[in-house]
């Protein structure tokens, strides 16, 4: 909405090639990929360090990872994601690979 609507430039980060690739795809064919820079984080452990360049500033910051109640919560929701989408469940880890306390 704020590069469509209003103008705005983002960047985006992913810590999944896969995942920027296909985002890629979707800016691309809505005529967004020159409001949106997609940046891979090669550091799982850090949010900025090596996403923004040396002296780059962001205005704010918008992240948004699956939040849930519990653990059993988390695989249910996971579980049941690869359902709709017709496949067979893709492994025990969670697309969301924060820590515990940002699960529950």
């Amino acid at each position: 909405v704020g590069a469509k609507e209003y103008g705005w430039s983002f960047i985006a980060s992913d810590i999944d090639e896969p995942a920027l690739d296909n985002a890629r795809r979707i800016l691309e064919h809505n005529g967004l990929a020159d409001r949106i820079e997609l940046r891979l984080q090669r550091q799982r452990d850090r949010i900025f360090k090596g996403v923004l360049k040396q002296n780059e500033t962001i205005a704010f910051c918008v992240c948004n990872p699956p939040f849930h109640e519990s653990l059993e919560h988390a695989g249910w929701s996971a579980n049941a994601k690869w359902r709709r989408l017709g496949r067979e469940q893709q492994g025990a880890s969670l697309n969301y690979q924060g820590k515990p306390s940002e699960l529950w």
